[in-house]
């Protein structure tokens, strides 16, 4: 595993270097807007924030990739599916990507997950544990949530139009919706 300052990594994708596998960045990756961004190289550490705001080019992002503080994935609406085994440490804010369908049964996310205006998103894994909060505001597509569904900070349902009902036993830390049949 190569160890590298981000400062740097900047400076490979500026001239169009293919980045190393299994690499790891020491500290903040800021790579938003970068549009013409496809893929990152797999088994991906950042040891702190990863900013991928913005970057349409993204389908999908590498196996193994484990951030240790937040990723920002809002407006990356090529975005399509999330890797097995991902794992955030802080939030995940996947606000606008209008492609994503899923989330992966594994995923592991230690702060707030933010799903707003994933309207392509039909399903949540069935044991998800959020320890922050859950933002599920405008998901047009979701019909139902997991029975297993474990949410330690509010849940948000903000027109969710398509959910009817609520599991038996949801486990939340605080509840806000409107405008869905839930009222």
């Amino acid at each position: 595993m190569e160890k590298i300052l981000s400062s740097k990594v900047m400076q490979l994708i500026a001239a169009g270097t293919s980045l190393p596998d299994d690499l790891i960045v020491d500290g903040w990756l800021y790579l938003n807007n970068c549009t013409k961004l496809t893929t990152l190289p797999k088994g991906l550490i950042v040891d702190g924030r990863l900013d991928l705001t913005g970057c349409i080019g993204l389908t999908t992002l590498p196996e193994g990739l484990v951030v240790r503080g937040d990723l920002y994935l809002s407006n990356c609406t090529g975005l399509t599916t999330l890797p097995k085994g991902l794992i955030v440490d802080g939030w995940l804010d996947m606000t606008n990507c209008t492609r994503l369908t899923t989330l992966p049964d594994d995923l592991i996310v230690r702060g707030d997950l933010y799903l707003t205006n994933c309207t392509g998103l039909t399903t949540l894994p069935n044991d998800l544990v959020v320890n922050g909060w859950l933002d599920l505001s405008n998901c047009t597509g979701l019909t139902a949530l997991p029975k297993g569904l474990v949410v330690n900070g509010k849940l948000y349902l903000n027109n969710c139009t398509g959910l009817t009902t609520l599991p038996k036993g949801l486990t939340v830390g605080g509840l806000e919706y409107d405008s869905n049949p839930l009222r």
